[in-house]
């Protein structure tokens, strides 16, 4: 009897090139799966569908469209992430009875660690690369924010200015009004929210899309309307430090 040959792993690169290429709906969808493929591997087709408030066939479609020819093929790949990125910390169960400070500590550090792995697994360099070129070649360069954002807004701000670019934060709606009534097609815009997205965001960042503004919308876990058009998308406080050293890098380099 002929063995059956184990799955060939795949590379990461060529699931992210094909991530790049799906719909802004799908790549939503999707990559909270690939950020932490342990949560979600053991998980049949309509399971995950549920969990991530979609249906069957979308899953399924989502899945052909990064490359695999079925989902048992694309949970395959999950346990090989899995494994791949797996830490000892992965091992360690938290005890259920340990509660007050101590363990909110702990939790918290776990928390970062999570978030740290699935930056690894689902950070797609030429995206950030490309990202940079049009940091550098802009006329002006506009941060909006507020509320929980306002921080990243402000540290964005001053890693940028600190190497010269012509960068300028807004996290008023008052702020974000003004500075983007005057941006065109030679500016860059960032908005930075969380959730279903800061009203004053959100209208700012559709105001820049009237005005032809090149438009990169940094969120966690929504969808920012339709009358938004975003050009790129990067998802997580941590791309933000991620841009921001490739930035300087260039820089450096220039």
């Amino acid at each position: 009897m002929t063995p059956k040959k184990p799955h060939a792993p795949r590379p990461a690169l060529h699931v992210n090139e094909r991530l790049t290429k799906l719909s802004r709906r799908r790549q939503e969808i999707i990559r909270p799966i690939l950020e932490h493929p342990r949560e979600y591997v053991l998980l049949s087709v309509r399971a995950l569908a549920t969990r991530l408030g979609t249906d069957p066939a979308t899953i399924v479609r989502t899945v052909r469209g990064l490359g695999f020819p079925s989902y048992r093929e694309f949970q395959h790949h999950l346990h090989e992430l899995s494994l791949a990125f797996a830490t000892s910390l992965d091992t360690m169960q938290f005890a259920p009875s340990e509660e007050g400070m101590p363990g909110h500590v702990r939790l918290s550090l776990e928390q970062d660690l999570k978030n740290l792995q699935g930056l690894k697994n689902s950070l797609e360099p030429q995206r950030i690369v490309e990202l940079v070129k049009h940091i550098y070649k802009a006329r002006k360069i506009l941060v909006l924010g507020g509320d929980c954002a306002e921080v990243l807004a402000l540290y964005f701000e001053y890693q940028l200015g600190v190497i010269g670019l012509p960068i300028a934060a807004a996290v008023s709606a008052g702020r974000i009004a003004h500075l983007t009534r005057d941006v065109n097609k030679n500016d860059l815009v960032f908005a930075i929210s969380f959730r279903r997205g800061l009203r004053q965001t959100v209208e700012g960042m559709q105001r820049a899309t009237e005005h032809g503004a090149y438009c990169v919308g940094r969120h966690r876990h929504i969808s920012f309307p339709s009358g938004v058009g975003l050009q790129r998308s990067i998802s997580g406080q941590y791309r933000i430090s991620v841009l921001h050293r490739v930035v300087h890098s260039a820089h450096r380099v220039a």
